[in-house]
């Protein structure tokens, strides 16, 4: 009967332990960058969320950076005007 209290107890410990051990390997945002996507159509941009790394080149062919104070309710996809943000 110990064995199996014993038992159940460490297994237990191991699930809490991987499920939040799991919480911690979601994506990090922190390093991602909020743009509003001029395509071929520059009437069809739209919002993406891009690496630091990818910034210049966008900004190079008419892409804008979008301010966080100007993104609420924006997510990827939603159509924007490139004229209303930093370049």
């Amino acid at each position: 009967m110990k064995q199996k209290l014993a038992l159940a107890f460490g297994l237990a410990a191991i699930i809490i332990g991987m499920t939040y051990g799991a919480r911690s390997l979601r994506a990090d945002d922190s390093h991602k960058v909020m743009m509003c996507h001029v395509t071929g159509n520059s009437t069809k941009a739209h919002v993406i969320n891009i690496d630091w790394s990818a910034v210049q080149t966008h900004l190079a062919h008419g892409d804008t950076i979008i301010d966080p104070t100007q993104a609420q309710g924006l997510k990827a996809g939603d159509p924007c005007d490139p004229t209303m943000f930093l370049k």
